[in-house]
């Protein structure tokens, strides 16, 4: 490199920080701040739930009790089929049927089951409080490769089944019950000029 090259690398340097004012560094510190003490908040106050929620086609099939299953260490499969029932698609380490619907079953087993060949499904492990989703049909598999979740209000989504296994507390209800009570408890005070009271 030439003198001149590098007495230019040294001015634009000495430009930048000359730039950069003491309230730009105060900025900046704050924001890294802020985002540490978020995280470390975020990091305290994660619950864990106690129910798994399985919803189908926005229609909850199936509640899981975290506090009775998959706590021992070992693992627990739920089937979710989307199509007619075939049981010579699944292993002899079936248990047994814990849903079923004309549109949707879920079957239980406590080995991993052999995979059905025709029709829909996905497959759910529960061990540990750990929810994974260990395989499923679907084309783009971003439900299969999707991190284990843990925590309340966590969800694992399959859009090609329209699946929805969530993590929640059972001491909550569920959002829209929320807002449903909501809503009708605003229905009973009395609307007058503008104002609820």
């Amino acid at each position: 490199m030439s003198d001149a090259t590098v007495r230019d690398q040294e001015s634009s340097h000495k430009s930048l920080l000359h730039s950069l004012r003491r309230a730009d560094i105060i900025l900046i510190v704050g924001c890294l701040l802020a985002a540490l003490v978020l995280t470390v908040f975020f990091a305290l106050h994660r619950r864990t739930g106690s129910m798994v929620r399985i919803s189908c086609d926005s229609v909850e099939r199936f509640v899981i009790d975290l506090t009775n299953v998959g706590l021992s260490g070992q693992e627990m499969y739920y089937m979710i089929c989307h199509t007619g029932k075939d049981e010579d698609n699944f292993s002899d380490s079936v248990e047994h049927t814990v849903y079923a619907d004309q549109d949707v079953y879920i079957i239980y087993a406590e080995d991993y089951p052999t995979l059905p060949e025709g029709g829909s499904y996905n497959l759910i492990s529960v061990a540990d409080g750990k929810i994974t989703m260990e395989a499923a049909d679907c084309r783009d598999q971003i439900c299969v490769h999707h991190k284990p979740i843990i925590s309340e209000r966590e969800n694992i989504i399959c859009l090609p089944h329209k699946l929805v296994v969530e993590i929640v507390d059972s001491g909550r209800k569920p959002g829209s019950e929320r807002r449903k009570s909501m809503r009708s408890a605003d229905a009973d005070d009395e609307l007058l000029d503008g104002v609820t009271r």
